[in-house]
């Protein structure tokens, strides 16, 4: 099992859920923002360095074969885009830390930042093969 293929999703929602526990708390939101994607850069330099060396990597989800589940695939374009994914949401968190307004903060922005960010990973590295 190759874990590092589904990190780049969960990671985030695991974020986001985290966020939302904290709703009321704006100095622990933006700790998990930070926290949150240094962690998802942490997960997409490991997923880029086991495809770089493997070429792919692939994860069965749930241990269904291929017709009745998912099949997680990263390849090394695929990887790329997960660290630039990463790189921008590492930027974009400490970015907010000084420019977004307590209105925003106070609504959801990190929770949503974080689902965003899973949606960017998941959707580069989802490739469901029949």
């Amino acid at each position: 099992m190759r874990p590092e293929v589904a990190l780049p999703v969960l990671l985030p929602l695991l974020s986001g859920a985290i966020s939302l526990l904290f709703w009321r708390s704006r100095p622990m939101q933006r700790f998990v923002a930070v926290a949150g994607n240094i962690a998802l850069l942490i997960v997409s330099l490991w997923l880029f360095v086991s495809t770089l060396s493997d070429g792919y990597v692939t994860m069965q989800m749930g241990s269904w074969p291929a017709p009745f589940g998912i099949t997680l695939i990263a390849d090394l374009l695929s990887a790329v885009m997960v660290l630039m994914t990463a790189i921008i949401g590492l930027a974009m968190g400490i970015y907010s830390l000084a420019t977004t307004g307590r209105g925003h903060e106070k609504f959801g922005y990190y929770p949503l930042m974080h689902l965003l960010l899973a949606g960017g990973d998941g959707g580069v590295s989802n490739r469901r093969y029949l």
